[in-house]
């Protein structure tokens, strides 16, 4: 989960659940402060107060939470953790989990998955290198129409672990790769995943750019997913170009704060969009589509309410076991996600991946006001609070009780 650190430390344990609610908070040691700047603002917004013990707390921020952890649970008490994310988060076990219902239900049930290979598995990846040509298209008619793959490793971020495959030498020079911030070798545990690349993306002011949607799942049996419409844009800090020697820039092709932050002055958008350096809010491009390209908004957060509907089906199984046999009560957990989507030239939205607990640290002024709003919507739909829970109500009636006896 981001912002971790001090993993040689001894981890703090939940042993002793509260009596009664405390009103109180707490962020389990081990994230960077910056991380969970805005985590701590939501909650107290919320009427919270930050706790120092372990134990006295009714909302806990976590990077991981056990087993023996979820068993002493009071009923008004709540996590950001839900076991079995990662058939979801795992690009690996996603893609696999997403060709199983293809091939149950239709391709067209799933239609914003890009065609893919698992390079972990023998047959796919036999598949995949023999519908590879030898070497890079010659020509630019060749070149135009060749495939191109982009390859990602299942556990990675900000850019790490990515890489673009247009033919069996540049798998072969990939996958030989020891150093540097892709890295991909040696791969004895994890292969990465190879899929098929969306070389029509639509642009702003020439530039390739990904969509950030927040998610938030409240309860998995019954599935509830909220998403946020107020998500981000990330924008390459290169003008976007399809030629395949452009996929050997990074700036062209990946969005990754880290890699363009040091170029956000070289974009320049035009001025019906609103941006702070390569970040817009998705509000803001929604009425830039509306003012200055005559595109009805509602097409697209219609067909990304769609999209996001159908994106967690995939590890719905899995989260409905794990929360089965660890979650005693629905409102014990919750969490988020971040959902990365790309629109194509005809605004047709594709999943690109599933982020478990997105990084919320602080980047663009932009970005930050959808984090820190993002995080108070959601803590109320999960109610943090306890608002809407039988046994908090039955709590406040109890001492209400005890008050009026005591007059």
């Amino acid at each position: 989960r981001g912002g971790a650190r001090g993993r040689g430390r001894k981890r703090e344990k939940f042993t002793q659940r509260p009596d009664a609610p405390t009103g109180c908070y707490r962020i389990r040691p081990g994230y960077v402060e910056r991380e969970v700047r805005f985590v701590r603002k939501a909650f107290e917004s919320l009427g919270l107060e930050e706790s120092n013990d372990p134990n006295r707390w009714d909302v806990l921020w976590v990077m991981r939470f056990f087993k023996e952890e979820f068993e002493i649970l009071a009923p008004f008490q709540c996590v950001n953790y839900m076991p079995g994310t990662s058939a979801l988060c795992r690009k690996d076990l996603l893609h696999r989990n997403f060709v199983r219902l293809k091939q149950t239900f239709g391709e067209d049930e799933f239609p914003f998955w890009p065609v893919g290979y698992n390079l972990e598995e023998p047959a796919e990846y036999e598949a995949f290198y023999a519908a590879l040509p030898p070497s890079m298209p010659a020509g630019d008619a060749a070149a135009a129409e060749a495939p191109v793959f982009i390859v990602k490793k299942p556990f990675s971020s900000n850019g790490r672990g990515v890489g673009f495959v247009t033919c069996r030498a540049d798998l072969d020079e990939l996958l030989r790769e020891t150093e540097g911030k892709n890295a991909f070798a040696p791969l004895e545990k994890h292969k990465p995943l190879a899929q098929r690349y969306v070389r029509n993306a639509r642009l702003v002011a020439g530039h390739k750019f990904t969509l950030r949607i927040y998610v938030a799942v409240t309860s998995v049996d019954p599935l509830r997913v909220y998403y946020y419409g107020k998500g981000l844009l990330r924008i390459c800090s290169k003008p976007y170009s399809r030629e395949l020697v452009s996929f050997k820039d990074d700036l062209v092709h990946n969005d990754s704060y880290l890699l363009n932050q040091a170029h956000e002055n070289s974009f320049q958008p035009p001025p019906t969009l609103v941006h702070s350096g390569l970040r817009v809010t998705l509000e803001a491009y929604l009425n830039h589509l509306r003012d200055g390209e005559g595109v009805d908004p509602s097409i697209v957060m219609d067909r990304i309410g769609d999209l996001v509907s159908r994106a967690l089906v995939p590890g719905e199984d899995e989260l409905t076991r794990a929360c089965g046999s660890l979650v005693k009560q629905r409102s014990n957990s919750f969490d988020i996600f971040g959902m990365d989507v790309l629109l194509d030239e005809d605004l047709r939205p594709w999943l690109l991946e599933i982020n478990h607990t997105p990084s919320l640290s602080p980047k663009a002024p932009a970005e930050d006001v959808v984090k820190e709003e993002m995080l108070e919507s959601a803590f109320r739909m999960a109610d943090v609070r306890g608002h809407r829970k039988p046994y908090v109500r039955a709590f406040a009636r109890a001492a209400v009780g005890a008050l009026e006896a005591a007059r």
